[in-house]
């Protein structure tokens, strides 16, 4: 499991999947079957673990995109070396002033990659029917996607902390009781 990665970098985008997995997707797929278990949803989100795995991946996979500085700063290494060597010799080297653009562009890589989750997480969210899973679901995913339309194409990712507004967030938690306004949200972001 994670301990697989104590002490090591990821190194390729499988890896990175799997580490995700192991952080963020085994929580999903445990909250699905304890959701259906519960008889808050139906039987199939229990079932549904490629779907529910996705979940968590996209939150994790936005959490260490945001995350780079402070990871870097602990010594930590989460951006798989398959993508950010496309754009620098090290890790460290992005953030650099001198690889501001080859960071902005391993960065860009890395959200594009992060994206992938997206159809699983319409899958998921629509198929919930309980109002209070729904809330719970729905306004993580939201502020995921809010922030990473924070950090694309954002070279303060690599100096500093992004993070969105509070009056955003805020925005975003009132508009998430529906899968149709998580909907709108996305499509606002993306």
């Amino acid at each position: 499991g994670m301990a697989d990665f104590v002490g090591k970098s990821v190194e390729t985008v499988a890896d990175y999947n799997l580490y995700c997995h192991y952080v963020a997707g085994l929580v999903g797929i445990g909250l699905s079957q304890l959701f259906a278990a519960s008889g808050l949803e139906d039987a199939s989100i229990g079932r549904s673990v490629e779907v529910a795995n996705s979940m968590g991946l996209f939150l994790q996979k936005v959490n260490i995109i945001r995350d780079y500085l402070e990871d870097l700063h602990s010594d930590r290494q989460w951006y798989p070396r398959e993508i950010w060597s496309k754009y620098a010799p090290t890790l460290e080297d992005l953030s650099k002033p001198e690889y501001r653009q080859q960071a902005v562009s391993c960065l860009n890589d890395l959200i594009t990659d992060a994206l992938a989750p997206i159809p699983h997480v319409f899958a998921y969210l629509g198929a919930l029917r309980s109002q209070t899973v729904i809330n719970f679901c729905v306004i993580p995913q939201v502020m995921a996607i809010a922030t990473l339309a924070e950090c694309y194409n954002n070279p303060r990712v690599f100096t500093g902390v992004v993070k969105i507004r509070k009056s955003l967030a805020v925005q975003l938690m009132l508009q998430s009781s529906s899968f149709s306004n998580a909907v709108g949200v996305f499509d606002r972001f993306l």
